[in-house]
């Protein structure tokens, strides 16, 4: 699996590639490496380490200055490697470049292209502030490679639409529908049984987001809606990042927001579970259209009620274990969360069925997925 990014800083290697690796290199016993250039992490620069039998090497060179040398070390630990299949976790940078290469390089390899998110214009290349040049480059790698592969891999029902409508003219059989998905030792510490959750007096709320994917001003619109409809005091666990600086809660009678910032991945179970209801916004826009969301699955696994704005895959993960509103109107959202937070009973009855379907979205179940598509493209392990 190729990366364009450090390991740690980033979702797509430590949430997506490195489990499904894990999981492929557990069940096959097939060496199985993640090879990147963690240009965002330089102290990650020329270190390799081996996790459950995956193993990971990370390029000396990480500077954009020293592309084309990133490139060639890339090149050259595939080398080595050997690998039957190149699985490319982002087409773009210096992973996107390496893949270019690849053709010449090493032409019996069999190239997959994961698509993930939306990377170029319209999507991350419009919010990023990429430089000029780094945007006409990132669009065209993206468009050009998920039409050259031998597969794709999608994350959402946009992308999946997505790589085949640039596919025309090839199978649509190289394209699979690729969600994210929790490992099974996580699903089961988040679906703990929650005893905090039924003995709070008061019911609270939790918003456990990057907040990148709705406004400040979205979100303040919002609050003051459902505080306004409220008749007893409501804790909110805010969880994702510090306390802004500029105050969104002042006029605030009934909500009380408590911040836990960057919580670490051990207390964000504990953490779920203190909430009877989450909150899920998303702005309509091609970013989030194009998600899948990681977090939506672990409130879902935590046994909270969700009520999450309607847009992209979110009826798609949760099913009508989800309540998806109109995410556009403040005061629909709120109307939707003030009341599921005065049915408890049919708060707890909607948790335990969003954890019951969070576990059809397993690693375990995406990586059988996923061999099922390179035995297809003619990779045989046994």
């Amino acid at each position: 699996m190729l990366g364009s990014f450090g390991m740690w800083k980033r979702g797509t290697l430590q949430s997506r590639a490195l489990p499904l690796a894990r999981s492929i290199a557990a069940r096959t016993g097939l060496g199985v490496a993640i090879v990147t250039t963690p240009w965002d992490d330089p102290s990650q620069a020329g270190a390799s380490e081996t996790i459950d039998g995956v193993a990971i090497y990370n390029t000396r060179f990480v500077q954009q200055v020293h592309t084309p040398l990133a490139v060639v070390q890339q090149l050259r630990i595939l080398r080595t490697i050997n690998p039957r299949v190149v699985h490319i976790m982002k087409p773009k940078a210096f992973a996107g470049l390496t893949a270019s290469a690849l053709r010449r390089a090493m032409p019996d390899r069999l190239v997959v292209v994961d698509h993930d998110d939306w990377e170029g214009d319209g999507g991350w290349n419009d919010v990023s502030g990429y430089n000029v040049a780094a945007r006409r480059l990132f669009d065209f790698q993206e468009r050009r490679l998920i039409a050259s592969a031998d597969a794709v891999t999608a994350a959402s029902t946009l992308l999946e639409e997505r790589a085949k409508r640039l596919r025309r003219g090839r199978s649509n059989r190289g394209v699979v529908f690729l969600p994210n998905g929790l490992d099974n030792d996580w699903l089961a510490r988040l679906g703990q049984p929650g005893a905090e959750r039924n003995n709070y007096e008061s019911p609270a709320l939790v918003l456990y987001s990057r907040f990148a994917e709705f406004s400040e001003k979205w979100l303040a619109r919002m609050l003051i809606a459902l505080d306004s409809v409220l008749a007893q005091p409501v804790v909110l666990h805010l969880i994702g990042r510090d306390e802004p600086d500029r105050p969104i809660f002042r006029d605030l009678q009934h909500i009380q927001p408590t911040w836990h910032g960057f919580a670490t991945r051990e207390a964000v179970p504990e953490l779920l579970r203190r909430a009877t209801v989450a909150i899920y916004p998303y702005e309509d826009n091609l970013i989030n259209r194009s998600k899948q969301s990681v977090k939506l699955l672990e409130l879902m696994a935590s046994g909270c009620a969700v009520v999450a704005s309607d847009v992209g895959d979110i009826k798609r993960v949760g099913g009508d274990t989800v309540i998806a509103v109109d995410g556009q109107d403040p005061r629909a959202f709120a109307s939707a969360v003030v009341q599921i937070l005065h049915n408890r009973e049919g708060a707890s009855h909607l948790g335990a069925r969003a954890r019951e379907r969070a576990a059809r979205f397993t690693v375990e179940r995406m990586a059988t997925r996923l061999l099922r598509l390179y035995e297809s493209c003619g990779v045989r392990y046994l």
